[in-house]
């Protein structure tokens, strides 16, 4: 059996369902003994480390998951899953797993052109041999969105870096170089496309490859077309559209119900199910999202991102506690503007 932790965040439907893409059977469960029964531990990752700590103690996932790595039961800790391995996360200055002795640390950058978080295609580049890197080749990309990384406190548990803005660690393993595999199927895979990064003459990043981002208005479950939000018309099916992006190599997804708030309505999440069963690119939704339940119920339906637009406006607040629930790279403000003349500034 196949373990996918839910740990009441995060993108477990997309894992489940890039498992079932691949032919692996799955099971999504909070329950710390099934863990003592799985063949393999998946422990994926969108969030922010102090509440995943939270739920992990509170539900005993944390004693299961330690137990089960001292049981030699391979566990594959994907973004937040790698970085709740380690003692201690700055964020938060949260106590961890300690599985690998280390600290999760956030980037430090000293070019001010590169943002916070690192977010987009970036080669990896493998350290030394293990298994579950396989294949890799030079210019193979892996998706990356994130603020924080690993950094173990010994150097022989890094066995893959990549670059921005100076050298940091992506990937570590156990001591031992478990391998993680399913079948013939590794659970890691390079992504194999080319061109990563733009360099200057000093040898500096000037810009991650640049990515292609789809954004789409749903009225009612149906694509919708308007000019300055006048007029609107269906214009057809948002999910078979999705594929039909997703096929032709778009690299995201943004989605905004512009009916939710303005009718006091919540998503439809058979339509975020709906569509994210059909990609497999990082997926954002907006519209009628107004707490932490809301985000929530959002991304366990499949959505990567949460964008808040009208309710942020109405409680500021409202930012911050999406984030420390499920954490700043996968919290968007977006904004509509228009020019009016001069305005009094929002306290």
């Amino acid at each position: 059996m196949l373990a996918i932790i839910d740990y009441g965040a995060g993108n477990i439907g997309s894992v489940q369902r890039a498992c079932a893409e691949t032919g692996i059977q799955s099971v999504i469960t909070a329950n710390p003994g099934d863990l003592k029964n799985a063949e393999r531990i998946i422990f994926p990752g969108v969030g922010a480390a102090p509440t995943t700590m939270q739920n992990l103690t509170r539900t005993g996932l944390a004693t299961a998951l330690k137990e089960a790595y001292a049981a030699g039961i391979p566990i594959l800790g994907i973004c937040l899953g790698a970085q709740v391995v380690l003692d201690r996360s700055e964020e938060g200055d949260t106590p961890c797993l300690g599985i690998i002795h280390g600290t999760t640390v956030r980037f430090k950058l000293q070019d001010k052109s590169l943002k916070i978080p690192h977010i987009g295609w970036n080669t990896v580049k493998a350290t030394q041999p293990h298994p579950i890197l396989e294949g890799l080749e030079k210019d193979d990309e892996f998706y990356f969105v994130h603020s924080y990384y690993p950094q173990p406190a010994n150097k022989e548990n890094i066995f893959a870096v990549s670059d921005y803005g100076g050298e940091f660690c992506c990937s570590v393993p156990p001591g031992e170089k478990r391998t993680f595999r399913i079948g013939d199927a590794v659970a890691l895979c390079p992504m194999g496309r080319q061109g990563t990064i733009q360099v200057s003459e000093k040898g500096q990043i000037k810009m991650l490859s640049k990515r292609l981002i789809v954004c789409l208005d749903v009225r009612e479950g149906k694509l919708a077309k308007s000019i300055k939000f006048v007029d609107t018309k269906d214009i057809g099916d948002p999910v078979a559209k999705a594929r039909q992006y997703y096929q032709d190599g778009a690299d995201e997804l943004v989605f905004y119900d512009i009916n939710a708030s303005r009718a006091n309505q919540d998503i439809k999440l058979k339509f975020v199910e709906a569509v994210a069963a059909q990609i497999f690119i990082p997926f954002s939704v907006g519209g009628g999202i107004r707490s932490i339940e809301d985000a929530t119920k959002l991304r366990l339906a499949g959505a990567e991102k949460i964008n808040v637009n009208s309710a942020a406006v109405q409680r500021k607040e409202l930012i911050s506690e999406i984030s420390a629930a499920i954490g700043a790279q996968s919290t968007i403000l977006s904004m509509d503007i228009k020019k009016t003349g001069k305005t009094k500034a929002i306290p």
